[in-house]
């Protein structure tokens, strides 16, 4: 028997000293599933039990050196002398996928050494167990692996069948039946041996049938099966992978006898022993003959079974706690603000272009100086208006004497003819006196030139409405919101907002939206609206040409709504462009 006394063995220790003492046996299992993966233990027996360091240190040596090792404990007072003994899984070699399995075999369990684990040897109890699971690390499919496995195991209990069953999709497939090279699932056998598997794997436990004294474990569908197909002894044993609480039921080993009416208790601990260390092997087989989609999916549903199952309560609450937090948290309203680029203008703007033809004569600000009401900003050279204000000035004067001559002679004739002339001197000289007023720009009002740099052009010629110089109030704003055409339709007058600006640390800026332009504009590869709006409150260091980005409170939306929305966006128009 390989093990004798299950609370025994949990009192092992962790190094052969403190090995289990007499009359108990422990086993490890240590795989690793690609070459770059560090080996890790997969399975220990007794199960729960705390496993002994020095069987994992001897399981990794051996799989490292891909042969098979022994050790010898001496005897002390806590143990008789023990064996340990440690081999790779089939043809492992060093830096490759395997395993290797370690176990503590105590003197009269009929231990070997390393190369009498053959199947031809003549094994004892613990050599016969490693010779069994071998059998499964002897194929490279699963299929082969599982039923090469049911039939030694069947041939060394002198079972009348054992069935090999994983666990998938809420339900236990039979995939291997000794003696059977191909498996009829809708077979009433095959049926009822998975029913009686679901219900071994479901309360994570041995089901025995009869069942014995003191057994606590339903076996309804157990007596179902030998209603109809006894009588037998049946007893089925869950497969799990890794040994923490984490641990896996991957499917179920179920080992039938038809001329026992009631299972040994040793027999029962050989099955358990056989499948605690069978389960990893198998599982590893398993993924590994699966597609990546079924890998995929059993992944995840492994992941379901740990997060939904009956572990861990206090990290369930505490998740299911946060999730409904999250889920009541994404669908609480919360206002929906428009984000985008602003600048900020004068609340208007007086632009001051060339009266005439001409050229620039003097400069006297500059774009970013403030200027008051009448002060000089621009003069073009009026040399040559000044030269024709001669003229005319030269002309009246003569048109004058010649109309006093006329009225000196009574000649009204003339004096008509000189009068004519004489208003129409006066005009002309009347209209370069303005183009001479005209050709000094001053300041419409108080305010500051935001543009217009004109003092490196003195001398250039400038076209008649040609712009010079831009003037806005120095303490008035309006501010200019480009909303994105995707928002727009959120975008409302007399919505508030506030507005940042990227050159002033004092706060933001109230605004306030007063009009919305009805045609978009582009630029940069983008569409956007020009929404002006007023603001309300100006920070120190405000000034006309300032950039910053601006909110505007629109109306109450989720927060789920709130954050996807773009995305939402983004995938409905993908779907259309790809749509037939």
């Amino acid at each position: 028997m390989f093990v004798n006394s299950v609370q025994e063995s949990r009192r092992a220790k962790q190094s052969v000293g403190d090995a289990p003492p007499a009359r108990s046996s422990s086993a490890v299992l240590i795989m690793r599933r690609s070459a770059q993966d560090r080996a890790r233990l997969h399975a220990v027996w007794p199960q729960g039990s705390r496993p002994a360091n020095a069987l994992v240190e001897l399981a990794a040596q051996a799989l490292a050196e891909a042969d098979t090792l022994a050790r010898r404990a001496p005897a002390t007072d806590q143990h008789p002398e023990l064996t340990l003994l440690a081999f790779p899984l089939a043809d492992a070699t060093p830096g490759t996928p395997g395993g290797a399995i370690a176990m503590i075999v105590p003197q009269g369990l009929g231990a070997h050494s390393p190369q009498q684990t053959h199947p031809s040897a003549e094994p004892g109890k613990g050599d016969e167990v490693l010779r069994l699971v071998t059998v499964i690390s002897e194929h490279g499919r699963f299929e082969p692996a599982a039923r090469a496995f049911a039939n030694e195991l069947a041939e060394a209990l002198g079972a009348s069948r054992v069935a090999i069953g994983i666990y998938d999709s809420h339900a236990t497939r039979v995939r291997a039946v000794s003696g059977a090279a191909t498996i009829a699932e809708q077979a009433p056998v095959v049926r009822g041996l998975s029913n009686a598997m679901d219900e071994a794997i479901d309360q994570a436990a041995t089901v025995v049938y009869p069942s014995r004294e003191g057994d606590s474990a339903l076996s309804i569908a157990h007596a179902r099966y030998f209603d109809a197909h006894g009588p037998v002894s049946i007893c089925t044993v869950p497969l799990l992978v890794a040994t923490d609480e984490n641990r896996e039921l991957i499917g179920a080993l179920s080992v039938e006898f038809a001329d026992r009416a009631m299972l040994e208790a040793q027999v029962i601990e050989t099955v358990e022993t056989v499948a605690a260390i069978a389960g990893p092997m198998l599982d590893m087989k398993y993924q590994q003959d699966r597609a990546i989609g079924g890998r995929m999916v059993g992944s995840l549903m492994r992941s379901s079974r740990r997060v939904f199952g009956p572990r861990r309560t206090g990290v369930k609450i505490a998740a299911g706690v946060t999730l409904a937090l999250a889920l009541v948290a994404m669908l609480w309203p919360v206002t929906y603000r428009v984000t985008a680029h602003a600048r900020l203008e004068g609340e208007v703007q007086r632009v001051l272009a060339a009266p005439v033809d001409g050229y620039i004569g003097q400069v006297h600000v500059r774009p970013g100086e403030r200027v008051q009401a009448g002060q000089p900003v621009v003069e073009l050279d009026d040399r040559e208006l000044s030269l024709e204000r001669s003229k005319w000035r030269s002309e009246v004067a003569q048109i004058e004497k010649q109309y006093g001559e006329a009225l000196s002679k009574e000649d009204q004739t003339r004096i008509a003819i000189q009068q004519s002339k004489l208003a129409q001197a006066r005009a002309q000289l009347a209209s370069v006196d303005e183009q001479l007023r005209r050709s000094r720009l001053v300041a419409p009002f108080d305010g500051i030139v935001i543009e217009g740099d004109l003092s490196q052009s003195l001398g250039a010629p400038v076209k008649r409405g040609e712009t010079l110089v831009k003037i806005a109030p120095a303490d008035r704003f309006r501010v200019i919101v480009e909303v994105d055409e995707r928002d727009i339709g959120s975008v409302a007058i007399g919505q508030q907002g506030r507005l940042l600006l990227t050159a002033l640390e004092g706060g933001t800026v109230d605004i306030q939206v007063s009009r919305i332009t009805p045609i978009a504009s582009n630029r940069d590869g983008r569409n956007f609206f020009e929404v002006e709006a007023r603001a309300t409150n100006h920070p120190a260091g405000s000034r006309p040409g300032l950039e910053g980005v601006a909110k505007i409170e629109t109306e109450e939306r989720s927060l789920a709504w709130t954050l996807g929305h773009r995305a939402w966006q983004w995938l409905r128009e993908s779907i259309w462009r790809w749509k037939v």
